[in-house]
């Protein structure tokens, strides 16, 4: 992992911002960006609490646009900032002296350092000036960019915060920082100004940049900065020379998300892109939206909202209200493979915007309905939306998706009229209140399935649904049914009241595959599938130890309050609890021995890592809830998040903190991304004069709203674990790839023991499929065009750190056409051929005919042929033509057809000299060949003779010789013959 150092500073414009113009047509002289897009983020038409200005939040390529060749990258807002090969150049307000500007530069740095671009913004056209000559289009821009190797083991790194944009430095090394000279050229005075911060300007107009933090070790490190004639140096006795980065557990960003009204019960899921989703629930009229979102205003009483946010939490990059104009809660949001983003949940309103032939394209009654939606990865197109209901009370509580992008929906329903399928496993409703299990197509057109699951009772709810990789629908709720449906075999069968239960349905929703119960007085609020089969189940739980299924080696192994969170791993057939513990208040933190408290703690989602290790958000009123040693907060007020992670077997806590201020917090959702951030979600009512729920520097929002906010958490817990290996390759065969790799630039302290290798149809969805001490791995058995992505991470004694990415497409040449019909004719041949069977894993492919007059030499060719057909023409009569045909796709051209031939042939010419020499009811008939045979080496004749004084009548055909006697004629009477050449 590179950067033992990082210094890092925040440009900050002081008094008015101002935006430079970066162009403009010849006849447009406002100050602003024709080129760009205006994509702010603002919040509607009620107000505006943020506004970031045209393209704010990105850094836009210069991709000839701008003519300055040192341009690299300009961020248009407020400062804007330019990025050079060597620094930046800032450029803000007006101050006593003129417009504020400066350059700040590397001393030393190489002149084309590696430039590399993430968090992928916009693409954008611009369009500067009247001649279209000058105009560029598809320019890149991001939320972040990297220039490496400025100098050697210095990298300059810029970003977008809320606050501004800002810029580190990291270092390979410490000792580089003894040698490290900044400097700032401006036509304003510059000046250090207070402790950290460096000034640029006079008077009440300045820019600042700083505070400037210096990090080793996680940990800050005191500095004196020094400035001598523009030359920036810092002086520090506590460098570590040779010290790496160690990441320790901490609390790396947090923001609110709210506005003017409520705004709770959040969900977050990690998106491929790397950013984070979150949608909760909102009152709130003034929440910040894209300019190009779905639905910019809160439509009702109460809408859903979803944002896509940066993955550091300081830039919101798109978000959307959704909902009709009454009440439409959120309970539920997935993420497909095309980077989608699914919500579910429940609707009072007759307006949802369903769109055209979606499942159910109209409100079906009662007091509300279920629904589920696909938007866009931008947010800005709903790609479907139904509703799901009866006659009844229905509501949905949760979706997942499989490899295809088909949504499964769970919920509730007193409806006794659900258009179930045929063919689904229960089909009417057996009790007031059943399950329900949906599979939609994946436009959401149409049910592939629909079922109740529910036994006679009054309640039977769904909360959660999980898809296997064999596409089951594992669904968790409870039951108060005294026959709701167990399976043979389950773990635990019978009946009762207020049981939680786990239900798989087979994969067309026909049958049960497992079903089984939990335990009484239990509610599995959530549920989770392990990279080994398993089921992973959280709630809440009032049932005592002996009756409540505790593994032996439980982290937790008693009921400590009247409520408390548990975590149970259920093996892959339902049949045995593998590993189960409470998690609630316990005596090994704090809670003196024998002490029953009132307090309550409840789980309320689940995430599973490739380690197999449980992370679990919940809520908490305990002062006993156990936290680890480096937990961020250990000390609850009130109502308090947490963030819970367990190990493998449930056994021992990895890491455990509580998060919330001085009021009611609660964490509802929590993702991991794989490379080791958890993203934590949830709402606060910390509403104390002091507001003081805990947001980062530099995050989105930094301030409390109003009643409930919600909130989004990064947590960075992959501490001393080895970076990702170095110079990740793969070439490919025919159905095979080989990967291979370097070992990683850090190491974490510990040696690398053996590489993870994960693959998946998409970098969100991978399964790991080798453990290996080799630096590379051939992946075989492939199926030729289809693309597989992989990730290889590396594993040391503390664990596996972050992987390298990289994907492929196995590829080989095409098989060989076979010919369909070839027919020469005139001058001509006519070939067809049909598709080789095997096309080497492209669909798309060309052909080219290889041809000539000798089988041994065809050295004539006809390329980029897009027909399964082609006529040779121009060819001379007579001569017998060779040719094979060859399929090509991207990798070249496959083998040939098996050399076939033809010979055209045109029409012969007329018989000469034809005569008749009659005799006794007879003629005999005689000619010459024909002049031209049309290039047949054999000729035959047809005679025809006049018949009824109307039409000829063939009497000879396709004779050889040249004469023909024609018996049985009237004596005295005429006859007429005519004979023609045929060659066929």
């Amino acid at each position: 992992m590179k950067g033992s150092l990082f210094i890092t500073a925040l440009v900050l414009l002081m008094i008015t911002p101002w935006v430079q113009a970066i162009g403009q047509h010849d006849d447009d002289t406002k100050d602003e960006a024709p080129g760009l897009p205006d994509l702010a983020l603002d919040n509607g038409s009620n107000g505006s609490r943020r506004s970031t200005g045209p393209l704010s939040g990105f850094f836009v390529e210069n991709d000839g646009q701008f003519p300055d060749d040192d341009l690299l990258f300009v961020y248009p807002g407020s400062p804007t900032v330019l990025v050079h090969h060597d620094g930046i150049t800032v450029e803000g307000s007006s101050g006593d002296d003129g417009p504020i500007s400066y350059r700040m530069r590397i001393d030393g740095a190489h002149p084309e350092p590696r430039v590399v671009g993430s968090e992928p913004g916009p693409v954008l056209n611009f369009y500067l000036g009247n001649d279209p000559d000058t105009w560029t289009e598809g320019v890149a821009s991001f939320g972040k960019v990297i220039l490496y190797d400025v100098i050697e083991g210095v990298d300059i790194i810029l970003k977008v915060t809320s606050e501004g944009p800002k810029w580190e430095l990291s270092l390979d090394r410490g000792d580089i920082l003894d040698d490290l000279s900044i400097r700032y050229e401006s036509a304003h005075p510059v000046s250090i100004d207070g402790p950290g911060h460096l000034s640029i300007g006079k008077g009440e107009v300045r820019l600042i940049e700083g505070p400037f933090i210096l990090i080793q070790e996680n940990e800050p490190v005191k500095f004196d900065l020094e400035l001598d004639r523009g030359s920036l140096r810092f002086r520090s006795n506590e460098i570590d020379p040779l010290s790496p980065l160690l990441v320790d557990p901490l609390l790396s960003d947090s923001t609110y998300i709210g506005g003017n009204s409520w705004d709770i019960y959040p969900k977050v899921a990690s998106h491929p892109s790397g950013d984070v989703i979150i949608a909760g629930t909102t009152e709130s009229t003034n929440l910040a939206t894209h300019l190009t979102a779905h639905d910019r205003t809160n439509d009702g009483s109460m809408d859903l909202f979803i944002s896509r946010m940066s993955p550091d939490l300081s830039t919101l990059r798109f978000a959307t209200y959704f909902g009709g104009s009454s009440r439409d809660r959120l309970f539920s949001l997935a993420i497909n493979t095309t980077g989608s983003i699914l919500v579910c949940g429940q609707t009072s309103s007759g307006n949802l915007p369903a769109t055209p032939g979606s499942f159910q394209g109209s409100y079906q009654g009662g007091y509300s309905d279920g629904f589920a939606a696909a938007f866009d990865p931008t947010l800005g197109t709903l790609s479907y939306s139904t509703y799901i209901g009866g006659t009844g009370e229905d509501w949905a509580t949760g979706v997942d998706t499989d490899e295809y992008g088909a949504a499964y929906v769970c919920g509730s329903s007193f409806s006794d009229d659900l258009p179930t399928t045929s063919g689904a496993y229960q089909t009417i409703l057996n009790g007031v209140e059943d399950a329900f299990i949906l599979k939609l197509e994946p436009d959401g057109s149409d049910a592939s399935y629909l079922t109740y699951l529910g036994g006679n009772g009054f309640g039977d709810e769904a909360d959660d649904i999980a898809v296997d990789r064999m596409g089951r629908a594992v669904v968790v709720g409870y039951s108060v049914s005294d026959d709701f449906p167990t399976t043979p075999g389950a773990f635990k069968r019978g009946s009762g009241f207020y049981m939680g239960f786990v239900s798989r349905l087979e994969p067309d929703g026909s049958a049960l595959n497992m079903s089984t119960f939990l335990a009484y007085g239990t509610r599995i609020n959530a549920t989770y599938i392990g990279h080994d089969g398993s089921i992973y189940l959280t709630g809440r739980t009032e049932t005592i130890s002996g009756e409540f299924p505790v593994s032996q080696n439980a982290y937790d192994r008693d009921l400590s309050g009247n409520v408390d969170g548990f975590v149970t791993r259920l093996a892959p057939n339902g049949s045995v609890v593998l590993y189960s513990t409470y998690l609630g208040d316990n005596e090994q933190y704090g809670k003196p021995p024998g002490v029953v408290e009132d307090y309550i703690e409840g789980c309320t989602d689940i995430f599973v890592d490739e380690e197999g290790r449980a992370i679990v958000s919940g809520f908490t009123d305990s002062t006993f809830f156990p936290t680890t040693i480096d937990a961020f907060d250990s000390t609850r007020s009130k109502l308090d998040g947490f963030l819970t992670i367990l190990s493998s077997d449930l056994s021992s806590l990895e890491y455990s903190t509580l998060i919330g201020g001085s009021d009611e917090d609660l964490a509802s959702g929590v993702s991991y991304d794989g490379t080791g951030y958890v993203y934590l979600g949830g709402h606060t009512y910390s509403n104390t004069p002091s507001h003081d729920f805990p947001t980062t520097r530099g995050a989105y929002d930094t301030s409390f709203n109003s009643q409930y906010d919600m909130f989004l958490a990064r947590f960075k817990l992959d501490s001393y674990l080895p970076g990702p290996p170095e110079n990740l390759t793969s070439s490919f065969g025919p159905d095979n790839i080989l990967l291979s790799w370097d070992y990683p630039s850090y190491d974490g302290n510990e040696p690398v023991r053996e590489y993870l290798v994960y693959r998946g149809a998409s970098p969100s969805r991978m399964d790991l499929i080798n453990i290996t001490e080799l630096e590379e791995f051939n992946d075989t058995g492939l199926v030729k065009g289809r693309t597989y992505h992989y990730m290889v991470r590396a594993r040391n004694v503390v664990g596996a750190g972050p992987g390298a990415l990289i994907h492929n497409t196995p590829y080989s040449l095409p098989g060989a056409p076979t010919y369909r019909l070839i027919t020469p004719f005139n001058s001509g041949i006519n070939i067809s051929w049909n598709p080789p069977s095997d096309n080497g894993g492209w669909t798309d492919l060309s052909y080219e005919i290889r041809w000539g007059i000798s089988p041994s030499l065809l050295d004539r060719t006809i390329m980029n042929i897009s027909d399964e057909w082609l006529v040779l023409e121009g060819l001379t009569n007579g001569v017998t033509y060779h040719f094979s045909v060859h399929a090509v796709n991207n990798m070249g051209v496959g083998p040939g057809s098996p050399v076939s031939s033809a010979t055209p042939l045109g029409s012969p010419t007329p018989p000469r000299n034809l005569s008749a020499t009659p005799s006794d009811r007879s003629v005999m008939l005689s000619w010459d060949p024909p002049a031209d045979f049309g290039g047949s080496s054999w000729i035959g004749y047809n005679v025809y003779r006049w018949l009824n004084d109307s039409y000829f009548w063939p009497v000879k055909l396709q004779i050889n010789s040249t004469n023909v006697t024609m018996s049985g004629l009237e004596n005295g009477r005429s006859h007429t013959f005519f004979v023609t050449a045929v060659n066929f």
